[in-house]
């Protein structure tokens, strides 16, 4: 994890090399911009919209589906040995876990993109034995090509295109300030419990409808706190590597030793504590689902003191049944 506030650089885990992990960056790049550029030529264009024939019934498209097929296509010419893990996989997609994995999602923000709205993102992230250790994300930018890829490597410091990014903070208060934006779930009060000191010093909540595009204004300094709902690796890994070299801070509930999820937040490493070589490791990525706290380090902390899921929430119900996920 990246500390914030660090500017020196750090060793890499064994197995990781400098001049690997810049090749591996670009080429993530070059990924998410084709992916970006085939979604951006069908927004307002007629799509087939279906909604998934699971628990959650989100909506998928098949932009989705030809989004990731472009970026495993440029994964399987370029790495090989590496695996993709989508989330559009079919659901008994889990091959023996290679130490590389691309968490990809194709479009972040369906629903948005559907609706003709320009709020979507297209991800990337490279796991490294679970660990995100390369970020690259398109989303639409009012800038004049209309797009921006925002990108990181570990210890490599967090990028709008060629400008340097980073999370804003500390604040001047213990918490979250008034007139500025905060990102949280449309049902933040369904899936979790406020304290008092979020509930008086939440800022001014906004909800985006995409976890990544959300996780790039945190590194950028546009939002001061993200708060993302329950979510896979494909929606988190990019962003949450952006965030953390921009300087700023994730957490996420852990996990006790009997596999259960706790009500304790703790500073995100890893997708998969245990990983190993197999197709079980694989199943793990695929059924990790959690929140995460995004921001600087005091608002963050600030945040996870006072919030707790609801473990009797709708969606929490679903994310068990479903996913298989247990909490006490």
């Amino acid at each position: 994890m990246i500390e914030p506030g660090s500017t020196s650089p750090e060793s890499l885990p064994f197995g990781l090399s400098e001049e690997a992990l810049v090749a591996l960056e670009s080429s993530a790049q070059v990924a998410v911009l084709e992916a970006g550029t085939y979604v951006a030529s069908r927004f307002e264009t007629q799509l087939v919209v279906e909604e998934k024939e699971d628990a959650t019934r989100s909506l998928v498209t098949e932009v989705d589906r030809d989004s990731q097929r472009l970026v495993e296509a440029h994964m399987r010419a370029n790495y090989p040995e590496h695996a993709l893990l989508g989330e559009e996989d079919p659901p008994d997609a889990d091959p023996p876990a290679p130490d590389f994995v691309w968490a990809v999602d194709p479009v972040d923000g369906t629903t948005n993109y559907a609706n003709a709205l320009p709020t979507y993102a297209v991800s990337i992230g490279v796991l490294f034995r679970g660990a995100p250790v390369v970020g690259a994300c398109y989303i639409p930018w009012p800038n004049e090509r209309g797009y921006s890829i925002f990108h990181a490597r570990l210890h490599g410091g967090a990028w709008r295109d060629e400008e340097k990014i980073a999370v804003k903070g500390p604040t001047p208060g213990p918490g979250p300030q008034h007139g500025r934006t905060t990102s949280v779930p449309m049902e933040v009060n369904r899936m979790f419990r406020l304290g008092d000191g979020l509930r008086k010093s939440m800022g001014d909540p906004r909800s985006s409808g995409s976890i990544v595009y959300d996780l790039l204004m945190i590194a950028s300094g546009k939002l001061q706190l993200m708060l993302g709902g329950w979510a896979a690796p494909w929606d988190y890994a990019g962003g949450i590597l952006i965030v953390q070299e921009a300087g700023g801070y994730v957490m996420a509930p852990g996990m006790n030793e009997d596999g259960i999820l706790t009500d304790e937040w703790i500073p995100f490493r890893t997708f998969d504590r245990r990983y190993e070589p197999t197709p079980n490791t694989m199943r793990r990525l695929r059924r990790w689902v959690r929140p995460v706290l995004a921001g600087s380090q005091d608002i963050v902390t600030f945040a996870a003191n006072d919030l707790r899921p609801r473990r009797g929430s709708v969606l929490d119900r679903v994310k068990r049944a479903f996913l298989g996920v247990k909490q006490i």
